[in-house]
């Protein structure tokens, strides 16, 4: 890959294989790169392999990772590339080419994992090696809101992953993927390269559509603290307004993750299954719109050429064409109602 070069300071090769990769991208973020490194110290082992995929503009996460290598020597195995930053997805698939585990579990900087998740994914692989990709539940915030309350089983097929996570299904570090089949369907990946879009899930559903055995473990393992909205108005000030990516990210590159597999669902399953994946997309937009931090402008236009078989999309339609004044108006009653 261009622009990417090895910190050859930091490689440590073991005769033994690793059983597991944990894969982190990051990119300016030392904060949060220094904690999920901080939570995961009583969970180093020999079967565990940490690669690092790090775009940032200076050396702070690398320094971290040399200090965390001075209070762990030889306690896992490592690899660390810096290089050039060309996006999220384009990460996620050179790491998936680097790692050298068994199995590889993608994992954003800002997500922590608990509950002793990596010493149980490494339990679970011992036990059961014939799975090609596990995903793991998380909780949001608390570890009383769980992203899905299910016991650990075998997913059936494509369809009853989608129905059973829904949107849920695209948060990067709920991806263990064993890593030689992740690699049969890497062009797959590539061919939805969108910079900051869904190439794991992109290589998760094909994994399971192609009848890999596919297995959702309760957990929780993981704990994901969503952004605030201050913090996310600040990442997408643009051109003197704010800019909510959530519709292209979430509603028109996921509706292209999601059509890859279209051809094994049924009419309804797949209905059904976008309107669980549109439905959180367009109450975003419509509340970020009644913020002041979103304009709808372009969007609603190609909402309804993509979404239009959907009721929920019919009705986001009429709200936007209702004077924004008002709409704050109806919005305020709602939340005194809720």
């Amino acid at each position: 890959m261009a622009n990417i070069k090895k910190t050859k300071l930091i490689e440590n090769y073991l005769a033994k294989t690793p059983l597991l990769s944990l894969c982190i991208p990051t990119k300016n973020r030392n904060k949060e790169f220094k904690n999920l490194l901080t939570q995961i110290k009583d969970q180093l082992s020999l079967d565990l392999e940490i690669v690092v995929r790090d775009d940032s503009h200076d050396n702070k996460s690398l320094e971290n990772f040399k200090n965390y290598l001075t209070l762990n020597k030889f306690k896992f195995q490592y690899q660390y590339f810096q290089g050039q930053a060309n996006g999220l997805d384009r990460a996620n698939l050179f790491l998936l080419e680097k790692a050298r585990g068994k199995y590889v579990w993608w994992c954003g900087d800002d997500d922590l994992i608990i509950n002793d998740g990596i010493k149980s994914i490494i339990s679970l692989v011992k036990e059961k090696p014939d799975l090609s990709f596990i995903w793991v539940n998380f909780a949001q915030n608390t570890l009383n809101n769980l992203a899905c309350d299910c016991e650990s089983r075998y997913f059936e097929n494509v369809e009853d992953l989608l129905l059973t996570l829904d949107h849920k299904v695209g948060l990067l570090s709920t991806h263990i993927v064993k890593r030689k089949d992740g690699l049969k369907f890497i062009d797959d990946g590539y061919a939805q390269v969108k910079g900051f879009s869904f190439v794991t899930t992109t290589i998760v559903l094909a994994i399971v559509a192609n009848n890999y055995k596919s297995y959702l473990l309760k957990g929780p393992y993981l704990m994901n603290i969503p952004s605030s909205i201050e913090d996310l108005k600040k990442m997408m000030y643009k051109n003197g307004e704010y800019q909510n990516g959530a519709f292209t990210t979430y509603g028109v590159y996921y509706k292209e993750v999601i059509d890859t597999q279209k051809h094994l669902m049924s009419r309804i399953a797949y209905i059904k299954i976008l309107s669980l994946i549109f439905n959180p997309v367009w109450k975003g937009i419509y509340v970020a719109w009644l913020g002041g931090w979103d304009n709808p402008n372009g969007k609603r236009l190609r909402m309804f050429r993509l979404y239009w078989f959907l009721p929920q999309c019919w009705f986001a339609l009429i709200l936007y064409a209702i004077p924004k004044s008002i709409n704050q108006q109806f919005y305020k009653i709602y939340k005194l109602l809720k």
